[in-house]
């Protein structure tokens, strides 16, 4: 079996070949200091899988992290999901971006990425001079990309 370890921006960054005995295999990937902070896709597939395409795949996503002093700083104060009635789930967003930015009283956009497909929404300041958004996630969607878009950056 291949499996892969493929970096932020889905560069390659390390491929093992594991062997599979009594469908079972071992193996790890050791991280480098050096490896950027975010989200790295692990891939795992057979040559088989590859007749059926990328859908066959395994694919799992871990954060690597390095030291807090490393980590970059998000605008982004709180994150929650929400379950909800029949299986809705709610993406709840809490923004100051006052602390990255200076549109204070201005109205920014989240882009949110679900199952290919991106959504814009354009979000207005409060009374409190934070930014909410609540957003009603895909039925099957896995991962989400939440992109904030400032007047002057995005973060």
């Amino acid at each position: 079996m291949y499996v892969e370890l493929i970096d932020p921006n889905e560069n390659l960054v390390e491929r093992k070949l594991i062997k599979i005995l009594r469908g079972t295999g071992d193996g790890f990937f050791q991280l480098s200091p050096a490896y950027a902070y975010g989200a790295y896709q692990v891939r795992a597939y057979t040559e088989w899988n590859k007749n059926f395409g990328t859908a066959f795949f395994f694919q799992e996503y871990i954060l690597v992290s390095g030291p807090e002093k490393d980590v970059p700083f998000s605008p982004i104060k709180k994150l929650t999901i929400i379950e909800g009635q029949q299986n809705e789930r709610r993406l709840n967003v809490q923004l100051d971006p006052s602390l990255s930015d200076s549109i204070s009283g201005k109205a920014i956009r989240f882009v949110v990425e679900a199952n290919g497909k991106k959504d814009i929404l354009s979000v207005k300041q409060t009374r409190s001079n934070e930014y909410l958004l609540n957003y009603i996630i895909p039925a099957k969607a896995e991962l989400l990309t939440l992109q904030v878009e400032t007047g002057n950056a995005i973060n």
